[in-house]
């Protein structure tokens, strides 16, 4: 009488079959997992620097008088004044002016918006500025000459090399000829 099943050797052929195909699903399984590791830092790190650079751009569209810059050669920071008007019960104006700045601090690596922390493990920032001309403008003029101000911050990325975001922001309200006025608060 003849007994059914497997041999040995059938055994083992299927053992290594099934951990070749193994092998292969959790590679598969492992690279869609690092994918997706490596997709949401990239929009973690997206997500901080475009709300940093639209913050910052609304800051500057807005701001009043330049007061000044930093030179090339030290930690980019750019002091402003923000004007507020405010009608009493009256219908009095009251104009209030008070002074403002965005710094990046290179010993902590972060972008601090009126001693306020912006964004966090930066690289670098850099700031440059141009006339209303769009020529660079010369450190040492006034700074109500700047109409322009381009920014680049450089974020560390875990897996690759850096990220840079860019923007550029016009100021509207510091003096320039060719920017836009600021809106009248006049009756």
């Amino acid at each position: 009488m003849k007994q059914r099943g497997f041999t040995l050797i059938e055994i083992i052929v299927s053992l290594v079959l099934m951990g070749i195909i193994g092998l292969f699903i959790g590679q598969a399984i492992y690279r869609v997992v690092q994918s997706y590791i490596f997709a949401k830092s990239n929009v973690e790190l997206t997500e901080k620097a475009q709300l940093a650079l639209t913050r910052m751009s609304l800051e500057l569209q807005y701001a009043g008088d330049l007061d000044s810059v930093s030179s090339p050669t030290s930690d980019p920071m750019f002091l402003y004044k923000k004007t507020k008007y405010s009608a009493n019960n009256n219908n009095e104006t009251n104009l209030f002016q008070s002074q403002h700045w965005i710094y990046y601090n290179k010993n902590f690596n972060q972008l601090e918006l009126n001693g306020k922390i912006l964004l966090k493990d930066i690289n670098n920032v850099t700031f440059n500025y141009r006339d209303k001309h769009n020529n660079a403008w010369q450190y040492g003029n006034p700074c109500n000459e700047i109409a322009y101000v381009d920014i680049a911050i450089s974020l560390k990325h875990p897996s690759v090399k850096d990220l840079i975001f860019k923007t550029s922001i016009s100021l509207r309200n510091n003096g320039v000829a060719n920017t836009a006025s600021p809106i009248s608060t006049t009756p």
